[in-house]
């Protein structure tokens, strides 16, 4: 998201046309009633299920790890509703960044505003721990529309993405800092700012302890006990969900975590990972599970991603 801070008229020359036409459709889209939406998505899911041989390949290697006390016609039931869960995320994104105010906020439904009262009370900043739900795009837009808070992102390496996605993003979002800008996130919490943190990614070996997630050991990142320790903010588990019933979304805030962080780093990452896994195993299905969340491995031990890994 870079982008903007340089000359950014090379994205509409001719050779950026058909991705400007992909966007004019997907805002077309995004125009259309929501229960069409999500019924598009599901067919649109479906497809991807079938021909998307490496996501497959990565998301069935993940529910394997995760879910060894499933049966195999489980595991590709939730592979199954994992990917419609991913085709519907496709116009959930459209709608959250070309959707009005008006038809937005009809589906949402919050479950914090005792939490987050609490907060407010304080000059304490806080992060929301999130985990990578492919209703991240929508639930972000949802609960800015009441509280400002800070938006932690990684940039794209396709610069037309990382160009639109920050354009688009800068329209409901007071604030947004790129992931590795420690300093900025630093300075937004002391000043009592709310900053949405996603940890669930995996951290290579820097800055990271190998602690368990959904009992596979896996390189997590350390910055949410190393941030808390350094500015006294409160860490507060979230949850976000697309309902069953085709009526809208579930956002959630929880209490923040008790003596955290600890003189323990291990422990601190290890409930924060907990953390995030109560929160995917109720919804497994809309969890993307198509990241290599398990790539770096301890000395010694094989890469799960092998067969992937080598084309």
């Amino acid at each position: 998201m870079s982008n903007l801070k340089t000359n950014n008229y090379q994205f509409y020359t001719p050779r950026y046309w058909p991705a400007w036409i992909a966007v004019g459709i997907l805002w077309l889209l995004s125009q259309l009633p929501y229960s069409f939406l999500l019924i598009l998505g599901k067919h649109v899911g479906l497809i991807m299920h079938r021909f998307c041989g490496k996501l497959k390949h990565i998301a069935k290697t993940n529910v394997d790890l995760c879910f060894p006390e499933l049966t195999s016609a489980a595991k590709e039931k939730l592979l199954r509703e994992n990917f419609v869960s991913l085709g519907i995320s496709i116009f959930e994104s459209g709608l959250a960044w070309f959707g009005s105010n008006k038809k937005l906020l009809k589906l949402k439904h919050s479950h914090y505003e005792g939490v987050l009262d609490q907060l407010e009370k304080t000059d304490k900043g806080s992060i929301l721990l999130g985990a990578h739900f492919m209703t991240l795009e929508i639930i972000g837009r949802l609960f800015a529309h009441d509280h400002d808070f800070v938006i932690i992102y990684r940039a794209n390496k396709n610069s037309f993405v990382d160009y639109l996605l920050t354009r688009v993003c800068r329209r409901h979002y007071p604030c947004m800092i790129e992931r590795s800008n420690i300093r900025a996130i630093l300075k937004a919490l002391k000043n009592g700012g709310n900053v949405w943190y996603t940890p669930d990614i995996d951290a290579g070996y820097y800055n990271n302890v190998f602690v368990p997630f959904f009992g596979i050991l896996a390189s997590s990142l350390t910055a949410p006990a190393r941030m808390a320790k350094l500015t006294g903010a409160k860490v507060i588990p979230t949850a976000y969900y697309r309902r069953d019933d085709g009526t809208g979304y579930d956002l959630f805030c929880f209490p923040a975590l008790n003596d955290f962080p600890s003189e323990n780093l291990d422990k601190d990452i290890s409930r924060v990972n907990q953390s995030l896994e109560d929160a995917i195993r109720k919804k497994p299905e809309q969890y993307l599970w198509q990241y290599k969340r398990f790539k770096t491995r301890p000395e010694g031990e094989p890469r799960f991603y092998k067969k992937e890994e080598m084309k």
